[in-house]
């Protein structure tokens, strides 16, 4: 918005040389295209459909994905033919399918997007290829992805973030292009860029010696003083303890060196439990595991 706050979390493909598919989540399914539709699709020749009920998608996610639809395909899908975020058409089964390189929970895997009428078709094929490769599938819904996400420091629009976070204090920054001459919220970035040390942003947690479980509205203290809370918790399997995401408000600004300074406690039910905050995720920091 104008304020430089989220309004949205969407990821867009190109599907042709004029063509693109938006996919965005279901608390947002109104919103996102009354947006476009009243600030950018104001010219005739461009329109919006809303496809939600002809797509069914199955997210097929973890470090032998790619093995595993190359042994159904054929085709090469190094990161190379198939780099992180691309997208390309094949065949699982007897089904055309889009798959999308991206994930949700920080591994190298793919999204697939079935046309509805298939989607058993392609599910059954897919699960034979999972055990063509020697694995054995497991089916996971969102709770189990809720951890998994938490874990690898994905912001949930609606959860972690809204729009009174700018993409800034989110962690966000390097989705905007400030070489663009005019966007909305632009001067306001811009001006907030330039403060110095942010002192509002969304912080990760990893509580010590493994801690009660997070559900989100607990209280973050600083040297014993109310400074923020949490708005998304779980426990992190990989990481062997609760996990969440909080936002802090600090004068100082908050920054890698402001963190360490200080003694960090999320208070649980009462208790007040040592806790390590990170503006990176703790888990693949750098990000290689989605783009081996």
């Amino acid at each position: 918005n104008d304020q430089g706050g989220i309004l949205s979390d969407l990821t867009i493909t190109r599907t042709g040389p004029e063509e693109f598919l938006l996919v965005t989540g279901d608390v947002l399914q109104s919103f996102t295209p009354a947006w476009l539709r009243r600030h950018s699709l104001t010219d005739e020749a461009c329109t919006l459909t809303d496809v939600t009920s002809a797509y069914t998608i199955l997210s097929l996610q973890g470090p032998k994905s790619r093995e595993v639809l190359v042994g159904m395909t054929g085709e090469d899908l190094s990161t190379t033919a198939l780099p992180f975020r691309a997208s390309r058409m094949l065949d699982i089964g007897p089904v055309p399918v889009r798959v999308v390189r991206v994930t949700y929970m920080g591994e190298l895997g793919y999204e697939l997007y079935i046309p509805t009428e298939y989607s058993h078709a392609a599910h059954d094929a897919l699960i034979a290829g999972i055990r063509a490769a020697g694995v054995e599938p497991v089916h996971c819904g969102l709770m189990a992805l809720e951890s998994l996400r938490l874990e690898k420091g994905y912001r949930d629009f609606a959860v972690d973030i809204d729009n009174t976070d700018t993409p800034l204090q989110a962690g966000l920054g390097f989705a905007v292009d400030f070489s663009k001459p005019d966007f909305s919220g632009r001067e306001a970035l811009l001006r907030q860029k330039s403060s110095g040390p942010l002192t509002r942003r969304i912080v990760q947690f990893l509580l010590q010696d493994g801690g009660p479980l997070l559900h989100g509205n607990e209280p973050i203290l600083c040297d014993g003083r109310d400074v923020g809370y949490i708005r998304a918790g779980a426990f992190g399997p990989t990481l062997g303890a609760s996990v969440g995401l909080g936002v802090v408000d600090h004068p100082e600004g908050i920054t890698p060196e402001m963190l360490r300074r200080h003694h960090w406690e999320v208070e649980v039910c009462d208790a007040r439990i040592p806790a390590t905050p990170s503006l990176v995720p703790l888990y693949d920091p750098r990000g290689d595991r989605v783009r081996q």
